[in-house]
C-alpha cells in the first residue's frame, strides 16, 4: 500500500490538487522525482521505437545507445 502510494505521488498533477499535508516540505523533492521520472519513461520509449524500427543493425553498433541516450537527454533537458 505504501508503495503504491509513493508511485501515486510520482503521478500527481501539481495543478489540479494539492500535495498531501504530511509530504508539503517534499513537494519539492516530490516534483524533480516526477520530472525524472518522465524523463526516464520518454528515453525508454525512444530507445525501444529505434530498437524496433532499425533492429540489430545499429543497436548492434559500438556506443549506439549510448549516444542515443546522451542526445535524446541533452534535448529533454
Amino acid at each position: 500500500v505504501l508503495n503504491r502510494g509513493y508511485l501515486n505521488l510520482l503521478c500527481w498533477e501539481p495543478g489540479q490538487k494539492e500535495h498531501p499535508e504530511t509530504l508539503f516540505m517534499d513537494q519539492g523533492w516530490l516534483q524533480q522525482a516526477q520530472a525524472q521520472v518522465n524523463q526516464l519513461a520518454i528515453l525508454a520509449a525512444v530507445l525501444l521505437v529505434t530498437s524496433s524500427t532499425c533492429g540489430s543493425t545499429l543497436g548492434g553498433s559500438p556506443g549506439f545507445v549510448a549516444r542515443l541516450k546522451w542526445v535524446t537527454k541533452v534535448l529533454l533537458e
